[in-house]
C-alpha cells in the first residue's frame, strides 16, 4: 500500500498509526473494503455532524444509519430517517463521494470505488 505521500507502507502499520491523537485512519481509502475502523470514523463524523449518540465501536446499527440518513439530507436524501439504508441512502452517499474522487454512476450500489471515496472523506483529520 502507498500512503498519500507516495511512501510504501505496511497496511497493518497504517491502521495503528495515530499521529493526531484521535482515531486511526481507515485503509478503506486504499482497499475499498469497509471494516471496523471505517465505521468508527463514520460514527465519529456522524457524532460531530448529525446527532449520533451511540458508541464509537465500529459496529454500525440502526442508530448509525439513521444518523447517516440525517447527514445525507444535505446530499439529496429525501427518504425516511428509519435507520435502514437503502438505494436512496447510498445514492446520497455517492453524491457526497463525487466530491472525493468517485466518478462512477449515482446508482445506490456501493462498490470499492464508492467506499474508497467515502473513506477519503472520513479520513480527514477533522473527523478524528
Amino acid at each position: 500500500m502507498i500512503n498519500p505521500s507516495g511512501v510504501r507502507i505496511n497496511p497493518l502499520t497504517y491502521i495503528s498509526q495515530n499521529p493526531g491523537g484521535g482515531l486511526p485512519k481507515t485503509t478503506t481509502e486504499y482497499d475499498g473494503v469497509p471494516g471496523p475502523v471505517f465505521y468508527q470514523r463514520m460514527q465519529n463524523w456522524l457524532r460531530i455532524t448529525a446527532g449520533y449518540t451511540g458508541p464509537i465501536d465500529g459496529v454500525p446499527g440502526p442508530n448509525t444509519y439513521a444518523a447517516l440518513q440525517r447527514a445525507m439530507v444535505a446530499y439529496g436524501y429525501t427518504g425516511p430517517i428509519d435507520g435502514v439504508p437503502g438505494t436512496n441512502t447510498w445514492k446520497a452517499v455517492q453524491r457526497l463521494c463525487s466530491g472525493w474522487g468517485y466518478t462512477g454512476p449515482i446508482d445506490g450500489v456501493m462498490g470499492p470505488n464508492s467506499w474508497r471515496a467515502f473513506a477519503r472523506f472520513l479520513n480527514q483529520d477533522q473527523w478524528d
